[in-house]
């Protein structure tokens, strides 16, 4: 099926099953994820991955090289690849926007204020998962302390786009709770991000790949501070001055993507760099300027596709699963974030009605988890094929599950300190 056709099913279902879960008290997040397992090779195939080994990609490129031109021509080679592709693309597009636009609705003073509690639930919601993950591991095999560590790393990482969309539906980014939880992810993140460099670091036994990581880390942070304060502001007033249709909002486009390309580069998770762009730019005059002209194209297009295409990676139709270990991964890898981070909540003086929301906005997994596993799938005796369909399982079943959580943690009025 072409691309553009595909891209039209996906929107118009996406918005008319955000419709059907809002009239039946479901969060859109859900109806969404599930529209893409229904829509992908676990359900009725309409989008799905033709896989193909890489001897049958150079077989496949040599019969056709004359002819392969353009974009174009490269589609009707690999069809069903270059529209999943073009799909993750803008899916990752739609998680970038989703995370700016939760930084735009970050207030600086209640993440300073926020400050102390979001380290202890960061630490909390990475310690917890990962000696659970750690344990479990061992439990279904024992000598194997190398798999160990990728399964525990794989569990400590939290992703912060399902909790994003869930604080902005519920209008609760501004809460304590809601900031307390954004900024806990970010620093949940990071450590994820430097727990992928331990991990590879030990399967390669390449230490100085850790010492590497960290410090692209720490530079990119100090960078992005420095630049966010001073720079931002200047560009964005003088974007002002630009007498062109949009330019405000174009501009803080291009800032989006600058932090979250120069992210990647310095192995930060882009998302983070478009969070942190985000809470900058919010602190210019043209905040609601900005947020109402990405409210536009983020949910009308982008941010749809990303939770839809969370549901398309879910292929259950090839290859043998360890169910019992596959249920187990997902049981702890939810339990460890309620339990660490709800824990640490609790420490610092939440309700234990909020220290629920909390412990759940900090249950979603997704792009650290998948990365780390695709990296111990590819190094023998570390992963199997079960355990990374494990951790896509673990990825959509986090993601369904937080927005209850948080749902459930929100209800009501009790006082954050009761």
């Amino acid at each position: 099926m072409h691309t553009f056709l595909i891209l039209a099913i996906l929107i118009f279902l996406g918005k008319a099953i955000a419709a059907l879960s809002d009239r039946i008290k479901l969060p859109t997040v859900i109806g969404m994820i599930a529209l893409g397992i229904a829509l992908g090779p676990t359900g009725v195939g309409m989008i799905r991955t033709q896989e193909l080994s890489p001897a049958e990609v150079s077989e496949t490129l040599a019969e056709h090289h004359e002819n392969i031109e353009n974009i174009e021509t490269l589609m009707t080679v690999f069809p069903r690849q270059m529209s999943f592709e073009i799909i993750r693309f803008l899916a990752s597009i739609g998680v970038t926007v989703l995370l700016f636009m939760a930084g735009l609705e970050t207030d600086l003073r209640t993440l300073a204020r926020a400050g102390k509690a979001s380290v202890l639930i960061a630490i909390g919601g990475v310690v917890i998962p990962f000696a659970m993950g750690f344990g479990l591991s061992l439990l279904f095999q024992p000598s194997n302390y190398v798999r160990a560590a990728v399964i525990g790393a794989i569990s400590t990482a939290t992703s912060v786009s399902v909790t994003a969309m869930s604080l902005i539906s519920l209008k609760r980014v501004q809460s304590r709770e809601g900031t307390t939880i954004l900024t806990a992810a970010v620093i949940d993140d990071i450590i994820g991000i430097i727990l992928l460099s331990v991990v590879v670091a030990t399967i390669s036994g390449d230490r100085r790949e850790l010492y590497t990581s960290a410090a692209f880390i720490v530079g990119y942070l100090i960078a992005a501070i420095v630049i966010g304060w001073f720079v931002v502001p200047f560009v964005m007033n003088l974007s002002k001055k630009m007498d062109v249709t949009m330019g405000v909002n174009a501009i803080a486009l291009s800032l989006m993507f600058f932090f979250a390309g120069v992210a990647e580069i310095s192995r930060v998770a882009s998302i983070t760099g478009a969070y942190l762009a985000g809470v900058f730019v919010g602190r210019t005059q043209f905040r609601h300027t900005v947020r109402e002209g990405l409210e536009t194209i983020g949910h009308s297009f982008f941010i749809p596709l990303f939770f839809i295409f969370i549901g398309l990676q879910v292929n259950l139709t090839k290859g043998t699963f360890d169910w019992v270990f596959i249920a187990l991964f997902i049981l702890t890898g939810i339990a460890g974030k309620i339990i660490g981070a709800g824990a640490m909540a609790r420490a610092a003086r939440f309700s234990w009605r909020r220290s629920l929301a909390v412990g759940g906005g900090m249950v979603p997994r997704g792009e650290v988890a998948l990365v780390i596993a695709s990296i111990g799938l590819h190094y023998p005796n570390v992963l199997t094929s079960s355990a990374f369909t494990a951790t896509v399982l673990l990825v959509v079943a986090s993601s369904l599950v937080a927005p209850f959580l948080l749902a459930r943690g929100f209800a009501g009025k009790e006082s954050a300190h009761a």
